[in-house]
Parts: C-alpha cells; structure tokens; sequence
C-alpha cells in the first residue's frame, strides 16, 4: 500500500494497543479488527474482477494464502464476537481477520 495508508493503519494498531491496555484495569475492551480484502456486490474488489480480471486473480495468487477473497459475513462473525462478553479477554488486541494476507 502507499505510504500514507500504511502510516494510518500501523497508527491505528499502535492507538488500540496502547489505549486498550491503559482502559483494560477500568474493565474497558479496546480492540480492533483488522479485515483483508472483502469481496461484495458493487464493491471495489467485485469491480475489479469485471473490469480487469487478471488483476484480480494476480491479487489472489500474490496475497490471499487461502486462494480467494472474504466475505462481509465472514467479518461479521468476528465483530460479533468482539462485541461480545466473550471478548473480555482481548483488551488491546488488533486481531487480522485477512485469509491469510501475505
């Protein structure tokens, strides 16, 4: 990715670790989920794959370990997860939620 959106993403993790550890002790989860590629109707992913095929499938091969793109639903799972009583265990935690992104 640019440089730009790399810096936001690895201050976005930084934010969560840092800021969810300090609310841990007061019983607050601050967590984030890192989602990978996204496959959806009308979505960009969707677009590429009718306009230039061949990047699409390049994409996959050079970044998808597990061969295709996600799904909403797929993301989904995990949110509801971390919203969750379950969750109360990951505080600070950036979890990648990405097939696998190489």
């Amino acid at each position: 990715g640019s440089p730009q959106y790399c810096a936001s993403k690895a201050y976005v993790n930084a934010y969560i670790t840092t800021v969810g550890r300090y609310l841990a002790n007061k019983g607050i989860v601050l967590s984030s989920i890192m989602p990978g590629a996204v496959e959806f109707s009308g979505g960009y992913w969707d677009e590429i794959k009718k306009i230039n095929p061949e990047k699409y499938y390049e994409f996959l091969k050079e970044h998808q370990a597990i061969n295709r793109m996600g799904k909403p639903e797929e993301i989904a799972a995990f949110v509801l997860f971390m919203s969750s009583k379950y969750s109360s265990f990951a505080p600070a935690t950036n979890i990648p939620v990405d097939g696998g992104n190489m």
